[in-house]
This record gives C-alpha cells, structure tokens and sequence, in this order.
C-alpha cells in the first residue's frame, strides 16, 4: 500500500505551556493503559466525540479504550476529551470562550491527551483532527475512508489551537448529505443532530419576500405592499415595495414568528425573490437613487426589521441575497449589525481565479464594498456548472485561490454551491476538497487531491490524474472562461480532447483494482460520455414541407450506454436550470431527433423565411437571397432545449420561458409562399395566435401575434416576443434610433472590459419610437425592425459577442385578460439593401402597416 503523506495542520498557538518532551505511547499489541475520559455533564456532541475516539482507537489498533466520566477515580493514564473537572484540575489556561462553538486544543501534558474545544462541536473537531492529523485517518465519502492500521500507536508532544477561518461552512456536494462524513470533515451546515454538534443552517430560505408577505393573502386588500411598477402596483415577477411600513412590521413578526418555531437558530433568511419587478414609488426610487443600486433599498428594509427583532433574538442574524442588482453595496448605509449579506457570483468566470480574471473585476471590487461596510460577509459561491451538472467542469484549481480571496474580504461564512445528488464530474471529490479548504483556505490542494484520487481509485487514479491536467491545462493555456452555464461545446471540450479523455479514461477502467472501483470510474467517465451525446444532435435541413433531422451513428448505444450506469449508480439528474431532468433525457432526445418536422415556407424575390409550427410557432429562417445571408440565430446544438431555440420564439406571461415557446402550434396556409397562420391553447388558459406574411415584392415580413383569455376565468397575460439575430461580429454592429422622448441614440454591440455580454431596458421615453435600425458597414448588412408604440411598454436590447448575436425584445404591458379579452402585437423586420441606411423612423419604407408613433 502507498505511504500516504499527512495534510499539514493550520495551527494557531497559545501562549506557552509545558510540553512534554518525550513520546506518549497510546497503545501497542493490541493493548492500552489508557482510559477516555468525558465529564459527566457533557454535552451530546462531547460524548459522541468520545465515543468516535474509542470506535476508530479500536480499527486502527485493535484495542478498545474504557470510556470513564470525571466523576470515577483518577487514572494515571487519560484522554481527556471535553472540558472536565479533570482538565480543570490541571489549571492549563485555556481560554474557552475565545473557542467559540467550534475551536479546539489538543494538548499533551505529562501521561494526559487533551483532546477539547467549544461545546458544540469544538470537542468533535479535536477529535477528528487528532485521528486525521496525527493518525492519518481519512473519510473520503461516506462509503470510502482509509483508517490506517497499527500496531503501535506513538506521537511527540502536541500543542495545538485551531479556529476555523469561516463559521459558515456549507458543501452542495453529494457526501456532505450524511452527517457522520459532515461531522467528521468539519462541515457544520449539513443536516447534523445534537450528537454531531448540531447544524449552523439558515431558517427559511432566501428568495422568500413572497413567503413573508403572501399576496394572496394581501395583494386584494393591500396592493401598496407590492412593487410600483411602470406605474401599476403588481405582484407577479416582482419584489415588495420596502418602505412600506406595514410590510417592515409584518416582516418583522413573521421572522419573529419563524424563530420561535426554531429555538437556537442563529441565522434566519429574508431577500428578495429570483426576479426583478423593484419598487419604483418615490420612497423606494429615492433611497435606490441615494444609494446607487437596489441593495440600498434592500439593507434599509433590512436594518429596521433587525432592530425590531433584535430585543427578543439579540444573537440572531437576518441573511440575504446580494444578487445579481443587489450585489453592488449601497453607497454608504451600513448594515446592521444582525445583517448578513451574502454575496452572490452567480456572473463570475469559474475556470480562473476570480482575483485574477479580467470578467470577474466587478464581483471583486463588489466584495471589497461590502467588506468596507460591514465584518460579516456571507459567499454564495457557485463549483458546478448548473446548466450541465453531468460535463466537465474545470473549476478545480481555482477553488483555493478563490477561498483565500474570500477570507481576506470579511467573509465569515462560505455556501459552496454544487450538485447534492450523484453524476456530476468527480462530485466526491470536490465535497471532500472544498470541506478541507473551508476550515483551512491555506492547506495542501494538490496533496489533498491526490491523496483522495489515490485512496478512492486506486491504481485508476494516474490516468484520471492527466484528465484533469488535461482539461483545466486547456482553459489556462488558452484563457477559455466557463460560467456556470457553459456549454458542451466549449473550445476545452472539442471532439479531440474528448478523443484525448476517452483514452484517459479506457486506461483508467483498465488498471482499475477491483469492480468496485471499476465502477467509479464508470461514474466519473458519465461528464464525457454526455458531451459526446450532446455533439451527435442532428442538424436539420428543409426538404418538401419538412424540417428533416442528419443523425449521427452510433448516438443511440450511447445513449443506451450513458443510462444503464447513471441509473445504477442512481444519478438522478443531469441539468437544473429550466427544470431537472433525468438521465433517461438522453434517450428521450434521440427519439425526438428522429422526427421530421412540418415546416412552411415563405418566398419572394428578396427573402427566403422558414416557420417550424412544432417548434413553438418559431420562426426559424430568415435568408437574404441577395446577400446570401441568415439574419435570424439557428437553434444552438449546445443548448439544452435544441432544437426548440434560436429563430424568433414568443412568450405568453413576463418572466422567463414561460408557455407559448415550445408549444406544438397547429397551422394554416392561407396564402401559399407568402402567408401563413399557426395557433395553440397554452397551459395557462391563454390562445396564442400568429400570422407571419410577406411583402409580395419588398424584403418585408410582418409578423402578427395574438394572446386571448379562452378560459373561464380571469388570466394574466404579457406578450413577449425574442428575435435572435446575427450578422456578422457585433463589434462591427450599430443598434440606432430615435427615442420617443426625441432623443436620436447610437449604440455599438461592444460590450466593456471584464464583461461578456451587455443589455439595456428601455422604458417609458427612452423606448424607440417605433422601430431601430441594425447596421454592419463593413458587410453591408442593414435590417429595420418596426412596432406599434402603443402594444410595447418594454424593449430590450442584448447583445452576447461570443454567439454574435443580438436581439431586441418587445414586452407587451402586463394586463388581466377577461375571458374572451386578448392583446396584441404587430411588427415588421425589414432587410435592407445596406447603401442606403435609412433612419429608424422614416416612414417611406412601411407602407404595409400602419404603425403608431409618437408625433
């Protein structure tokens, strides 16, 4: 068996005591002169410590140690473990207070190991430290740990003080589900009973303003505890209008309330809901004015809810979300001081370390705000890549260097975000590296790594080893950034580093010792094997009336393949975002790629345009015959709901992909080669309907869209149409028009340093005045995209470089539909010849439709 080195201990000495100076020999031969002693008034976690000892005592050298309180006689030789009557005895000055909860000594003094610390779970800590530190015990997963055997157990004289850097120390990952793993490596937000020093979890969630002032309890009586927003009151996507002072009272009573149901709770959550709609009344404009970003309005809720809850739960923190518009601090209102702000990276590039990457400057100079205003600062930190659980994820090296950051910036407390079930890329071991450097930022990453690839693949470990070299060597070399939505076709993951990481991984199942371990490499092998899955989505072609699928051999078996091992391992899901889905999708997908889909198409001299009604209504195509150009973004084969993307796609209801956009649309051809209408009844009680036509002779298509209620019952309704288009670099496009405020706006689709995408939110005056003009001069692209002002309350322009794409979105005012009510929206996209670049709102070129402009 290899020699496996020991993690070097962080250590932080106290005072100087007397060391003894020869070595104390716990036991040989499977005996021991030794007793455990607890006291007699310990704490749960103190006798499960105890307890823990005597057990591992017991596998390392066949010996099991008597368990004694310190209310039986002395013993000449002890381990003392707790503080006693026994430890007091021994007037060491320990300074138990400044041990907090979970700081621990391990002393030796004279015949006598100490083995102590904060009642909690200091005491359980001393323990594990003392058999993974000196003992080289270590619990790799739940399943797997490695507890050395001994003959003779012997060590020198130890004087050890240990505090963990962070208090809140929080692993999504797979193992830290079982409370012994938990407990034994330190992680103190798991599920943990009393035994296993209790859990440091946050009561009530996060994004939970609605939970605390629930609008179908209020909203009918009290809109005013609601968002004004674009001059309405709603409720739906939206925040709380947080100046309201009965909203503050009620909020108050309600984390009052909250906390007497959980006795002992030191963190309790309150922030805001996973979407924008922020108050835009006058009180909540100006404190957002004032502070400069909606975290001001957000910490001013929050500090007069603490100072009212402050009396009965003075030790009790409120935490929320610094997220996406709130990361940014406030200016200068500071926290109170039973406020926690728990900053969110959720933008952040994850394949280098965020101190060091030009896209990440923002979230560091944020953090350092933060720290500027407050000494209590939470990490929501994100190691998975959420869109793709099951890919490879090339984050590893960067988890210390990010950790380091953490604890220079305030930041008391880390929730490293992963994947809690099985089949993400080596989830074992990234649950074990992250619960080490949450108690010590500064320990060996490297010798950690190996340490667990040796101990939990064995022989198999080597060519796992390259692996990771591999992909994480890619994205350094090359500076490949990866969010935590990247996709499979990254540049890292190209079909010859999948090549390069089969093999790698052949040679790993090959050398692996034994089924078992064969196995895990079969699981870890799952990351490649679905990127291999996602490369063999078909392209489409259109052929008499079909869109027709060009599989891939051979994509089937794998696919076959793929579930057969992460169902017996019970992977139970392979993405997040936009709903779970299990590993059966793979086989799913391949019968879905094997339709052929009707599709229609429309024609004239100038443009060629493609509708696929199964595919949401989508228009898919539009081709510029004499540019030979596609101005509308295919559906990505890297996106997860491909072929159901790209084109033009519409929504039935604000937020994000709501019904309507992935919808089969039934179809009529009322005007062959130029008009064509597609309908569908949504989920939601609403009929969709859509009329796409093209000018008989001008490079035109107007496209007509229709929402009504067909239910019973009232229903809200937001008519949301995204065109994706492209054409060329955007570095080389210019968004322009005139704003119905008057003003004439030009935009170059750049995007600044540190940033990969950009977008702006165009409301009230600054929307166009019925239509903008995209140009590209150097390929001689130009298209015009027109609207009725008065069917559009909100425009979005985004624009995302590396995909050369951009859009302009038209959301229609939000509205209650009564049955048989309906809303519309009416636009034209026009291509151009590109000499003459007419301005947006000319009016000479939309004789087909009668737009409504402001005059």
């Amino acid at each position: 068996m290899a020699k496996y080195p020991l993690v070097a201990t962080f250590c932080l000495l106290s005072g100087f005591f007397p060391i003894r100076s020869e070595a104390l020999l716990l036991a040989e031969g499977g005996k021991s002169h030794y007793a455990i002693v607890v006291s007699a008034s310990a704490s749960p976690s103190e006798d499960h410590a105890a307890r823990e000892l005597q057990h591992f005592l017991k596998e390392i050298a066949g010996v099991e140690l008597p368990l004694m309180t310190d209310r039986d006689p002395r013993q000449q030789y002890e381990v003392l473990v707790g503080n006693s009557r026994r430890v007091e005895e021994l007037n060491l000055s320990i300074d138990w207070k400044g041990l907090g909860d979970e700081g621990y000594v391990i002393r030796t003094e004279g015949d006598r190991l100490l083995l102590a610390g904060g009642k909690k779970r200091g005491t359980l800590y001393a323990v594990y430290a003392f058999l993974e530190d000196t003992l080289g015990c270590r619990w790799f997963t739940p399943d797997v740990s490695r507890i050395p055997k001994q003959g003779r157990i012997e060590f020198d004289s130890l004087n050890i003080r240990n505090i963990p850097r962070f208090e809140y120390r929080a692993v999504g990952w797979i193992s830290a589900s079982d409370p012994d793993w938990a407990a034994r490596n330190k992680v103190n937000s798991a599920p943990l009973d009393e035994q296993r020093g209790g859990s440091l979890s946050i009561v009530g969630g996060v994004h939970n303003f609605h939970s605390v002032v629930p609008p179908n309890r209020y909203f009918e009586q009290h809109p005013e505890y609601y968002p004004l927003v674009n001059g309405k009151r709603v409720y739906q996507n939206a925040q709380l209008c947080l100046t309201n002072s009965d909203v503050i009272r009620i909020a108050a009573e309600e984390m009052k309330r909250r906390l007497r149901e959980n006795p002992g709770a030191k963190l309790i959550g309150l922030g805001q809901e996973d979407w924008g709609g922020w108050c835009e009344c006058e009180e909540c404009k100006a404190i957002i004015d004032r502070e400069e970003s909606p975290s001001g309005l957000l910490i001013h809720f929050l500090n007069q809810v603490a100072a009212r809850i402050e009396g009965e739960f003075p030790d009790t923190a409120l935490i929320t979300l610094a997220y996406q518009v709130t990361r940014k601090p406030p200016k200068n209102l500071k926290p109170h001081r039973n406020v926690i702000p728990w900053v969110c990276g959720i933008e952040c590039c994850y394949s280098h370390p965020i101190s060091n990457c030009e896209l990440n400057r923002s979230f560091v100079k944020d953090l350092a705000d933060w720290a500027a205003l407050t000494d209590r600062v939470y990490i929501f930190d994100y190691t998975a890549n959420f869109e793709h659980y099951v890919m490879p994820h090339p984050n590893l090296r960067v988890l210390q260097p990010n950790f380091q950051l953490f604890a220079k910036d305030h930041v008391r407390g880390v929730y490293a975000s992963g994947n809690t079930g099985p089949g993400s890329e080596l989830g074992e071991l990234r649950g074990y590296l992250i619960a080490k450097l949450l108690w010590n930022p500064d320990a060996d990453a490297d010798a950690i790594r190996r340490e667990f690839m040796e101990g939990y693949y064995g022989r198999a470990a080597e060519p796992l080893e390259k692996y990771l070299a591999l992909m994480h060597d890619k994205v350094e070399r090359e500076s490949i950034h990866c969010s935590i939505v990247a996709g499979p076709r990254m540049p890292y993951l190209a079909p010859d580093m999948i090549e390069k990481a089969k093999a790698l991984f052949d040679e790993a199942e090959a050398l692996a010792d034994n089924d078992a371990i064969r196995e895990r490499v079969k699981v870890a092998r799952l990351p490649i094997q679905h990127v291999e899955l996602e490369w063999t989505k078909p392209s489409y072609r259109y052929e008499s009336g079909s869109y027709k699928p060009e599989l891939k051999p051979g994509a089937e078996e794998l696919a076959k393949t793929f579930v057969e091992v992460a169902d017996r391992h019970g992977v139970t899901q392979i993405f997040e975002m936009y709903g779970p889905k299990p590993p059966s999708w793979h086989l799913e997908q391949q019968e879905l790629w094997k339709q052929e889909w009707p599709a229609i198409r429309l024609e004239n001299d100038s443009l060629r345009v493609d509708l696929v009604p199964g595919w949401g209504g989508r228009v898919t195509s539009i081709f510029d015959k004499n540019k030979d150009w596609e101005f509308l973004l295919p559906g990505q084969p890297d996106g997860r709901e491909y072929p159901l993307s790209g084109g033009i796609e519409e929504y039935s209801e604000r937020g994000g992909r709501t019904p309507g956009w992935q919808q089969e649309y039934e179809f009529d051809i009322e005007a062959p080669g130029r008009k064509a209408r597609m309908w569908a009844e949504l989920p939601n009680g609403l009929k969709f309907e859509r009329t796409v036509e093209l000018s008989q002779t001008a490079a035109i298509m107007t496209l007509r869209s229709k929402l009504t209620n067909v239910s019973k019952d009232s229903r809200n309704a937001c008519l949301r149409c995204n065109p994706k288009f492209q054409m060329g670099p955007t570095e080389q496009v210019t968004a322009s028009f005139t704003t119905l405020g008057g003003q004439n706006r030009s935009i170059p689709l750049t995007v600044a340093t540190g940033k990969s995408r950009e977008a702006l939110h165009l409301l009230g005056e600054d929307r166009p005045n019925g239509g903008w003009l995209a140009i590209n001069s150097t390929l001689g692209l130009s298209l015009r995209h027109q609207f009725d002002t008065t069917e559009v309350q909100t425009c979005t322009l985004d624009w995302l470089p590396s995909r050369s794409r951009f859009f302009m979105e038209l959301q229609s005012p939000e509205k209650t539909l009564a049955p048989g009510e309906a809303i519309t929206l009416t636009q034209q996209i026009e291509v151009q010849s590109g000499e003459a670049l007419d301005t947006p709102t000319d009016q000479g070129r939309s004789d087909s439709l009668n737009l409504h402009r402001k005059r």
